[in-house]
């Protein structure tokens, strides 16, 4: 499996023995977040070229997973943003974090890394 490069460094730094802070631990609302939003975000970037505008594809992206979301994370809102759409961007923060999403893109664009390409190919 491939590494991202902060995987490596800290890889490197434990090999040597560095005194480094604990790995981070995501959380049971993370997880959830992730079992709900991950896979469909990876597809539908990667059904839509590699990249794709957050307009073309915010609607089709709710329509996806709504039905694993509760009434209020659909229709609740976090500050000027839906539940549900506040949840769907801190997935692609640690998307980012993972190197699956390009973090480089203009603002209201996602666009897939060669290593998320290779996992949303693999998606069943």
């Amino acid at each position: 499996p491939h590494e991202s490069s902060a995987e490596t460094v800290r890889r490197v730094l434990e090999g040597l023995k560095a005194n480094l802070p604990p790995k981070k631990q995501r959380s049971l609302a993370s997880e959830r977040r992730k079992e709900i939003y991950r896979d469909e975000i990876l597809r539908l970037i990667f059904n839509h070229g590699g990249e794709i505008r957050i307009a073309d594809f915010k609607a089709e992206l709710l329509k996806l997973v709504s039905p694993r979301l509760t009434e209020t994370e659909i229709t609740g809102r976090k500050g000027n943003r839906e539940i549900w759409w506040f949840d769907a961007e801190a997935e692609r923060a640690e998307m980012v974090r993972e190197d699956l999403v390009d973090p480089t893109t203009p603002r209201g664009y996602w666009k897939l890394t060669p290593q998320g390409r290779k996992k949303a190919k693999r998606l069943p």
